[in-house]
């Protein structure tokens, strides 16, 4: 399935990760360097960095299935999908303790390479949107980028997706504050586009190890630095 949707240009051409040839740190070069080129345009850059709360758990069986076969998915699969999709159950156990099954109406198997696969199908519309910006996505991370002469100002509203709004520029009018550095894909990218915070965040991370390792060669341990 992924290869009839690759050899047929399905995926929207900002799509990264869970793809061949594409992983998050094709998607964090090309976010980097789409910046740096608009700054050295003498260029005002925007992004809203979106987080779609539990993106895997509210596929909608019914509309995945609806955009495969419009994509050009025989009947054959599609009734062979719609039996993996459908029909599934869930349930807790805690020690000898076990709840009650309970149906599962939405949602792809997380864990699953079909799963991550089903996904983007149902999330790739989003390159379809009419916006004035550009639209990057790394599995469930959404950036919608802007660079122009002058500042501007977005808005993100969808009835099927939900935003973690403690990350999200504007939702519905709501303005949420400014951040002056975020997170994106474990990069840690700043105002100016300087690395001193991300530098300080792998320095602070990899402290404790560097410690053990000063030990280790005091007490006359070998330690192999491969």
């Amino acid at each position: 399935m992924n290869t009839f949707y690759e050899q047929n240009k399905f995926f929207y051409h900002e799509k990264y990760g869970f793809r061949s040839n594409s992983n998050t740190a094709t998607a964090a070069n090309n976010l980097v360097c789409k910046i740096k080129y608009s700054l050295d345009k003498g260029k005002y850059c925007a992004a809203i960095f979106i987080d779609l709360c539990e993106a895997f758990d509210i596929v909608n069986h019914v509309i995945l299935l609806k955009k495969q076969e419009a994509s050009g998915i025989r009947v054959s699969s599609l009734m062979l999908m719609e039996r993996y999709l459908t029909n599934r159950y869930q349930f807790v156990k805690i020690g000898n303790s076990t709840s009650s099954k309970q149906k599962i109406s939405t949602g792809v198997p997380q864990g699953s390479v079909l799963g991550l696969l089903l996904f983007l199908v149902y999330i790739n519309d989003i390159g379809k949107l009419k916006l004035h910006n550009e639209i990057k996505l790394c599995a469930d991370d959404t950036i919608i980028f802007n660079s122009n002469q002058d500042n501007a100002e977005h808005t993100f509203k969808s009835p099927r997706m939900k935003l973690l709004t403690s990350k999200t520029l504007v939702i519905d009018g709501n303005v949420v504050k400014y951040a002056d550095s975020v997170k994106y894909l474990g990069l840690i990218m700043d105002e100016n586009l300087k690395w001193n915070k991300h530098v300080n965040h792998v320095l602070f991370n990899i402290l404790p190890a560097v410690r053990i390792l000063k030990r280790l060669r005091y007490q006359g341990i070998p330690v192999s630095t491969r």
